[in-house]
């Protein structure tokens, strides 16, 4: 059953993902359709597996909420990066939220400076960084997997 959450989660990222490269934007139906489904199955989730606890669900929303104000104090992230994030913290748990996050921002970082480098981008170029956050997810799935 946990499987099928990983898979939803990872079809709601992809897509959440196209819309960030194509319009720069992600609609606030799809961020809110994606946490409505992701909360769902997880509490189905949860009840099926005696695991369901509100706090851990609460705490996963904490790295979400840390990226909301970083979006609110400057312009560097989209209010939409920190809501995916929070329904990845809810879905999951704090910790591979939080993993997630510093594995997109590696991910990212490591991109970024190889353009550069290259002279493949300019400094001022704004990247999508929800299809980062999808590779950190993935890598994140994987790592979990192997380390069990």
């Amino acid at each position: 059953m946990k499987s099928l959450l990983i898979w939803i989660t990872l079809i709601y990222l992809g897509i959440a993902s196209w819309w960030d490269i194509r319009e720069r934007r992600i609609p606030l139906g799809l961020i809110l359709c994606g946490a409505a489904a992701e909360t769902g199955l997880a509490v189905i989730i949860g009840i099926g597996d005696g695991d369901l606890s509100p706090a851990r669900m609460l705490a996963g929303l904490l790295p979400g909420v840390f990226l909301l104000i970083l979006s609110g104090l400057g312009h560097q992230t989209g209010p939409a990066d920190g809501m995916i994030l929070c329904a990845v913290g809810i879905a999951e748990s704090y910790v591979f939220a939080l993993w997630t996050l510093m594995s997109a921002c590696l991910i990212m970082g490591l991109i970024s400076g190889g353009g550069l480098l290259l002279h493949r981008m300019k400094k001022e170029e704004r990247l999508p960084f929800v299809p980062f956050m999808t590779v950190g997810y993935m890598v994140c799935v994987c790592l979990r997997l192997c380390g069990s």
